[in-house]
């Protein structure tokens, strides 16, 4: 969306319905966002006071529900519509997910099933905020003060706001309501009865993570944990994993004489800090054994790219390992940042002739027979996975449509990168808006994002743009102050609005 009214030229993207631009810039600032991840809901149980679960203990008073009837019309087989009543009792907290009395239909399917049952469920996308006011303001903005006042007014989801100006100031924000918790509260279910257990009070603005002007010359976000260790307040205890960002930042203390076309290479880096770490540990249990395959591994640069072999053999033999060593236990997969550590430090404490320090599930010998079950599993599937051990071809990455109608989505994309790279490209998912601003006057733009100029899809503008993000390329904005300032062949219509 390029947006130009009486004090306002913004570029940038938008979102369906939105006012205005969500990541962007003028001609005085630049901003963009990841999200944070915050722990954003918290469960409380609810001790009923009566039969028919209509009221609850709370600091020994009892405390009423709300019912909510809520009209739903289903389709049903035959394409006839039903209507369903659904009554949704509230708490002054928030809504019981599940009451224990409720038909509920077994088993509970998605995202259901993780909602405990007779709990109450606090969210902070509940509370009152103004984000369209936010994006109001940023879209004015003209320095660092009028960001900040633009962030007061955002709540939910939180989010880490870079910023960069024409005079210089850079600065990150994690943004977003964050409840005044203490360590790990919330991270389990709450008892609803005991008011200590309740929110009683919000970070303020200054007190979310924030770095104004830092003395490295950068800042830095992909959505890991946003604050260092001397960080007071607890935030939460989800967080992706740091690999990406402290890529991005080795990537940008090793930088000099930076160009946009710098910041368009360190967006399409494919340097994989797991395999950097996981592969040299692997490979040194292997010493002696001859193996085509693992000949292809030894000679890997830690790089996913697009028509090699390497990036496969390596996801594969690293998940036959991450589960294999958690399978024994029974208890959720932890994510692998767990696994690298318990690997190292058992590889580790072998090395120098201590014990185990896990030594009830990993002992001395059980490292390398883990190391090696995971390889032959990988070696017998690989001998026969055929073109499937290209990366391209195993990743699968395609851009779906929102109904998933295959005619209406993409083929499969030849691109380089994985969801733990700067170039986060999954199968499904990835980086949706790829934006680079050169803020030395006159501010320039230039991005690309995975789709077309038509929702249409006989329109040869369906797609047009996904080739092109596949490979990397960035598009020059036309940002300019007027239609008038646009080259005649960029202009195909005209439409005229009534004041």
């Amino acid at each position: 969306m390029h947006l130009v009214a009486p004090g306002v030229n913004v570029y940038g993207v938008t979102l369906l319905g939105a006012p205005g631009v969500i990541i962007g810039y003028n001609e005085a600032v630049a901003w963009s966002v990841t999200n944070v991840g915050p722990d954003a809901m918290d469960f409380y149980h609810l001790r009923y006071a009566d039969s028919t679960h209509t009221s609850f203990y709370y600091n020994g008073q009892v405390v009423a529900l709300h019912p909510r009837p809520e009209s739903l019309w289903v389709r049903t087989a035959w394409g006839t519509q039903r209507l369903r009543v659904d009554t949704v009792w509230y708490s002054p907290w928030g809504p019981v997910v599940h009451r224990s009395r409720d038909r509920l239909p077994h088993p509970l399917q998605g995202k259901a099933r993780q909602a405990p049952i007779d709990c109450a469920l606090r969210w902070l996308s509940y509370e009152p905020s103004n984000e369209a006011r936010c994006f109001y303001h940023l879209n004015r903005a003209k320095n660092l003060e009028d960001f900040k006042k633009a962030l007061s007014f955002f709540g939910s989801p939180a989010q880490n706001f870079a910023y960069a100006d024409t005079t210089g100031h850079i600065a990150l924000w994690a943004r977003g309501f964050y409840p005044l918790r203490w360590e790990e509260q919330g991270k389990f279910v709450l008892d609803a009865e005991r008011p200590e257990h309740h929110w009683r009070d919000w970070l303020s603005l200054e007190e979310n993570p924030h770095v104004i002007d830092p003395p490295e010359g950068f800042v830095r976000s992909a959505n890991s944990y946003p604050a260092g260790k001397e960080y007071p307040y607890y935030l939460g205890w989800y967080f992706a994993l740091p690999d990406r960002a402290a890529r991005i930042e080795e990537r940008l203390r090793a930088m000099q004489r930076i160009t946009v076309d710098s910041f368009r290479l360190l967006q399409l880096d494919v340097e994989s800090y797991l395999a950097k770490r996981a592969l040299p540990l692997f490979l040194s249990h292997m010493e002696g054994v001859r193996s085509r395959w693992l000949d292809t591994l030894r000679r890997w640069d830690y790089r996913f790219v697009a028509h090699s072999r390497a990036p496969t053999l390596f996801k594969r033999w690293w998940v036959a390992v991450h589960n294999r060593l958690w399978r024994l236990l029974r208890v959720r997969t932890p994510e692998w940042e767990i696994t690298l550590k318990v690997l190292l430090e058992v590889d580790s404490a072998r090395r120098v002739g201590r014990p185990s320090p896990h030594p009830r599930w990993l002992g001395p010998e059980a490292l390398p027979n883990l190391i090696r079950e995971g390889w032959a599993a990988v070696e017998a599937w690989a001998e026969q996975a055929g073109d499937t051990l290209i990366w391209w071809r195993y990743r699968a990455t395609q851009v779906r449509h929102l109904a998933r109608l295959p005619g209406f989505s993409s083929d499969t994309l030849r691109t380089d990168g994985d969801g733990q790279c700067v170039n986060a490209i999954g199968s499904v998912a990835g980086p949706s808006w790829r934006m680079v601003v050169d803020l030395k006057p006159p501010v320039q733009g230039y991005g690309v994002y995975p789709g077309g100029q038509s929702g249409n899809p006989g329109s040869f503008h369906y797609a047009e743009f996904i080739s092109s993000w596949a490979e990397g390329r960035l598009f020059k904005h036309n940002f300019v102050r007027s239609v008038e300032a646009l080259p005649s062949e960029k202009v195909i219509r005209r439409s005229l609005g009534v004041r």
